[in-house]
C-alpha cells in the first residue's frame, strides 16, 4: 500500500518515515510544499497544525493512489492554553473545520483521530534535580520521558522520570523524598 507521512515535527519522519512515498515535516518543509501552501508557520504555533491539515487535504485531492495517510499534528496548543481559553476554542474549531474539509475531499476514506496522551491541568512542576538537592538528597540526574528539543511544549518535564542516584545506598532516602513531594494525582 502506498503511504504518506505528514507531521509537524521533523523527528517523526526519522521515527516513522521508512517506506512512505510522501514525507513532509511542516517544521522543515521543502520548497515544493511551500509553493503549494505558502510558508509554513513556526513549530510553536496553532497555525502549523492548520498548514499540515491543508497539506493532508492536498494529498487527498491530488494523490488518490495513496492508501494510507498518517498526519501527526503538534500538541503545543494544548500544552499552551487550557480548554476554555479562546485560543484553544479557536484551534479546535479550525481543526474540526479542516477535518470536515478532508472528509469532503475523500468521502470514502476512514478517518481515525487519536491522542498520544491526555491533558490535565498541573499547578506544580518539579525539577527533580533541584528539588532533591534542596532537600538534602542530591541525585546524579533525573531524565523525563518528555525530554526533547521542543522545550516550549513542556519545558522538558513530563509525567514520569528516571531518577539516578549518586550511590546505590541513596535510593531509599531519595525515594522517601520523592514520595513526600506534593504532586497532582487525577487517578
Amino acid at each position: 500500500m502506498r503511504s504518506a507521512l505528514l507531521t509537524s515535527k521533523k523527528k517523526t519522519t526519522a521515527l516513522l518515515g521508512r517506506g512512505a512515498e510522501i514525507l513532509l515535516a511542516a517544521e522543515a518543509p521543502d520548497g515544493d510544499w511551500e509553493k503549494i501552501l505558502g510558508e509554513a508557520p513556526p513549530i510553536y504555533s496553532r497555525e502549523i497544525n492548520y498548514w499540515l491539515l491543508r497539506a493532508a487535504i492536498h494529498v487527498l485531492e491530488t494523490r488518490p493512489e495513496i492508501g494510507c495517510l498518517y498526519v501527526h499534528t503538534t500538541d503545543y496548543p494544548m500544552h499552551e492554553w487550557p480548554p476554555q481559553a479562546p485560543e484553544s476554542k479557536e484551534h479546535l474549531g479550525e481543526i474540526d473545520a479542516l477535518l470536515k474539509e478532508a472528509a469532503e475531499a475523500a468521502p470514502d476514506a476512514a478517518f481515525l483521530v487519536s491522542a498520544d496522551h491526555g491533558m490535565n491541568y498541573k499547578a506544580r512542576c518539579w525539577d527533580l534535580d533541584r528539588a532533591c538537592a534542596a532537600r538534602g538528597a542530591p541525585i546524579r540526574i533525573s531524565i523525563s520521558a518528555e525530554r526533547d528539543k521542543y522545550l516550549r511544549h513542556h519545558r522538558g518535564f513530563g509525567g514520569m522520570s528516571w531518577v539516578y542516584t549518586l550511590k546505590p545506598g541513596d535510593a531509599a532516602a531519595v525515594k522517601a523524598l520523592l514520595l513526600s513531594l506534593e504532586a497532582w494525582s487525577g487517578y
